[in-house]
Protein backbone atom coordinates (compact mmCIF):
# COMPACT_ATOMS: atom_id res chain seq x y z
CA UNK A 1 0.00 0.00 0.00
CA UNK A 2 0.96 3.30 -1.00
CA UNK A 3 0.77 6.68 1.22
CA UNK A 4 -0.51 9.44 -0.32
CA UNK A 5 2.17 11.70 -1.19
CA UNK A 6 1.58 15.23 -1.45
CA UNK A 7 2.17 17.13 -4.99
CA UNK A 8 5.36 19.67 -4.80
CA UNK A 9 2.67 22.46 -5.07
CA UNK A 10 1.65 22.03 -1.58
CA UNK A 11 -1.59 20.97 -2.66
CA UNK A 12 -2.31 17.24 -1.70
CA UNK A 13 -2.19 14.02 -4.13
CA UNK A 14 -5.58 13.20 -5.70
CA UNK A 15 -5.60 9.33 -3.84
CA UNK A 16 -7.00 6.13 -6.29
CA UNK A 17 -9.34 3.78 -4.85
CA UNK A 18 -8.19 1.16 -2.88
CA UNK A 19 -4.89 1.87 -2.78
CA UNK A 20 -3.97 4.32 -0.32
CA UNK A 21 -4.09 4.83 3.38
CA UNK A 22 -3.58 7.07 6.07
CA UNK A 23 -1.31 6.20 9.35
CA UNK A 24 -0.92 7.42 12.46
CA UNK A 25 2.80 8.15 13.62
CA UNK A 26 3.64 10.33 16.02
CA UNK A 27 -0.03 11.01 17.80
CA UNK A 28 -0.32 12.81 14.17
CA UNK A 29 -2.23 11.74 11.15
CA UNK A 30 -0.08 11.64 7.97
CA UNK A 31 -0.87 12.47 5.62
CA UNK A 32 -3.39 15.25 7.63
CA UNK A 33 -4.86 16.52 4.33
CA UNK A 34 -5.82 14.23 1.89
CA UNK A 35 -7.93 14.54 -1.88
CA UNK A 36 -10.07 11.77 -2.93
CA UNK A 37 -12.77 10.99 -5.77
CA UNK A 38 -16.48 10.29 -4.09
CA UNK A 39 -16.56 6.06 -3.92
CA UNK A 40 -12.70 6.08 -3.15
CA UNK A 41 -11.65 3.61 0.27
CA UNK A 42 -8.80 4.31 1.97
CA UNK A 43 -6.76 2.01 4.95
CA UNK A 44 -5.98 3.30 8.26
CA UNK A 45 -3.07 2.38 9.79
CA UNK A 46 -1.78 3.08 13.41
CA UNK A 47 1.96 2.90 13.77
CA UNK A 48 1.87 4.40 17.14
CA UNK A 49 2.74 2.74 20.39
CA UNK A 50 -0.96 4.04 21.77
CA UNK A 51 -4.56 2.84 20.14
CA UNK A 52 -6.44 5.31 18.22
CA UNK A 53 -9.18 5.66 15.81
CA UNK A 54 -10.19 8.11 12.88
CA UNK A 55 -13.77 9.42 12.98
CA UNK A 56 -15.26 11.80 10.71
CA UNK A 57 -16.46 15.45 12.52
CA UNK A 58 -19.22 16.04 9.90
CA UNK A 59 -22.49 14.02 9.98
CA UNK A 60 -23.61 11.66 7.15
CA UNK A 61 -27.62 11.76 6.19
CA UNK A 62 -28.38 9.35 9.34
CA UNK A 63 -27.02 11.81 11.81
CA UNK A 64 -24.09 9.42 12.54
CA UNK A 65 -20.11 10.41 11.41
CA UNK A 66 -20.19 10.42 7.85
CA UNK A 67 -16.85 7.97 8.07
CA UNK A 68 -14.92 6.23 11.15
CA UNK A 69 -12.86 3.07 12.24
CA UNK A 70 -13.03 1.33 15.49
CA UNK A 71 -10.06 1.97 18.07
CA UNK A 72 -7.33 -0.25 16.60
CA UNK A 73 -4.16 -1.06 18.45
CA UNK A 74 -0.35 -0.61 17.45
CA UNK A 75 0.49 -2.24 13.99
CA UNK A 76 -3.38 -3.05 12.73
CA UNK A 77 -4.89 -1.88 9.44
CA UNK A 78 -8.63 -0.81 8.74
CA UNK A 79 -10.25 0.06 6.06
CA UNK A 80 -12.16 3.93 6.68
CA UNK A 81 -15.83 2.65 6.80
CA UNK A 82 -18.16 4.75 5.10
CA UNK A 83 -15.60 6.96 3.08
CA UNK A 84 -16.53 5.80 -0.34
CA UNK A 85 -20.38 6.63 -0.14
CA UNK A 86 -19.95 10.16 1.20
CA UNK A 87 -20.01 12.79 -1.33
CA UNK A 88 -18.32 15.33 -2.46
CA UNK A 89 -16.98 17.90 -0.01
CA UNK A 90 -14.83 18.78 3.14
CA UNK A 91 -14.72 16.34 5.70
CA UNK A 92 -12.61 16.77 8.98
CA UNK A 93 -11.16 13.80 11.08
CA UNK A 94 -9.98 13.31 14.35
CA UNK A 95 -8.90 10.56 17.07
CA UNK A 96 -11.50 10.72 19.79
CA UNK A 97 -8.83 8.63 22.15
CA UNK A 98 -6.75 12.19 21.32
CA UNK A 99 -8.89 14.85 20.21
CA UNK A 100 -5.71 17.25 19.16
CA UNK A 101 -5.32 14.86 16.87
CA UNK A 102 -6.88 16.30 13.52
CA UNK A 103 -6.68 15.79 9.72
CA UNK A 104 -8.99 16.95 6.81
CA UNK A 105 -10.40 14.47 3.21
CA UNK A 106 -11.47 16.36 0.35
CA UNK A 107 -13.71 14.81 -1.61
CA UNK A 108 -13.84 15.54 -5.20
CA UNK A 109 -16.75 14.76 -7.58
CA UNK A 110 -16.60 11.55 -9.73
CA UNK A 111 -16.23 11.97 -13.19
CA UNK A 112 -18.97 10.97 -15.06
Amino acid sequence: MAVVLFALSGIPAVASPLDEQIVTLGFRFVPDETTLVEGSKLEYTNLDVAPHNLIALRNGPNGKPAFRTETISAGKTVDIQGLNKVKAGVYDYTCTLHPAMLGTIYVQPAKK
